[in-house]
C-alpha cells in the first residue's frame, strides 16, 4: 500500500489503474451504456464490503451488476415497491413519464467507427427524477423492440436497472427487475476514456 490507494489491475486494458480501498475498477464492455459510457472505458466502483449484496443504490446511479459471474454496467432507475413502464421510448415510473430534454441530434459518427450506432440517425436525451438526478440516453428513433414494456411492480429487494443506450441494451427490461445480491457496487468515477474530458466523472 503507497498511503491510502492499492494497485489494482483491470482486463482488456494496459497498465495499471489507481483506487482507494474498498473501491475495484471494472471495464465497459459494450456500448450499451452510450452516450455516458463507451466500450473500453474503465470505471471505479465503490463495493463494500468487497462483496456482492451489500450495496444499496439510489435512483440515478450507475452500478455493477453481477450477471453469471460477468460484471454489468447498469442505471437505476428504480426502486423496491416502484411501477416502471416503457411507452414509445418514453420511461414511466410510478406511472409519471421521466421528464426529458433533448440534448442532440444527427447521424452517430461521433460515436466512433466502433460504436454500435455509427452512422445511424439518433437522438439524445436528457432524463431527470424529482429527485434531480440527470443523465443522457441515446435513442435511435420510433418502432425499436424496447420502447414499450407493460408496467411492472418492482418486489423487494430488487432494483430496476437500465443501459442508457435505450434501443441497444439487454437490461431489467428483458431479464426482469435485478435482485439486491446481484448489485457488486456504485459507480463513482470514469478512471480512463478515449475522451479525455470524462475522465473523473461520475456517470
Amino acid at each position: 500500500m503507497i498511503g491510502a490507494l492499492l494497485l489494482a489491475l483491470t482486463v482488456q486494458q494496459s497498465g495499471p489503474v489507481w483506487v482507494q480501498p474498498g473501491q475495484h475498477p471494472y471495464t465497459v464492455s459494450s456500448s450499451s451504456m452510450q452516450p455516458g459510457l463507451q466500450g473500453g472505458d474503465v470505471v471505479v466502483a465503490d463495493r463494500p464490503r468487497g462483496e456482492c449484496g451489500a450495496t444499496t443504490p439510489t435512483p440515478g446511479d450507475v452500478v455493477i451488476v453481477d450477471h453469471d459471474g460477468t460484471p454489468w454496467v447498469r442505471r437505476i432507475v428504480a426502486g423496491p415497491g416502484q411501477t416502471v413502464r416503457m411507452h414509445q421510448g418514453v420511461l414511466y415510473i410510478d406511472g409519471q413519464p421521466v421528464p426529458r430534454e433533448a440534448a442532440q441530434s444527427g447521424t452517430a459518427q461521433a460515436f466512433g467507427e466502433h460504436s454500435s450506432v455509427h452512422g445511424m440517425p439518433f437522438s439524445v436525451w436528457r432524463e431527470t427524477l424529482p429527485s434531480g438526478r440527470s443523465w443522457l440516453t441515446l435513442d435511435l428513433g420510433p418502432d425499436q423492440p424496447l420502447d414499450d414494456m407493460p408496467e411492472i411492480r418492482i418486489p423487494e429487494d430488487h432494483w430496476f436497472g437500465m443501459g442508457d443506450n435505450r434501443d441497444n441494451a439487454v437490461d431489467d427490461r428483458v431479464e426482469g427487475p435485478t435482485a439486491a445480491s446481484r448489485l457488486c457496487g456504485v459507480v463513482v468515477r470514469v478512471a480512463r476514456s478515449q475522451e479525455p474530458s470524462r475522465v473523473g466523472a461520475r456517470p
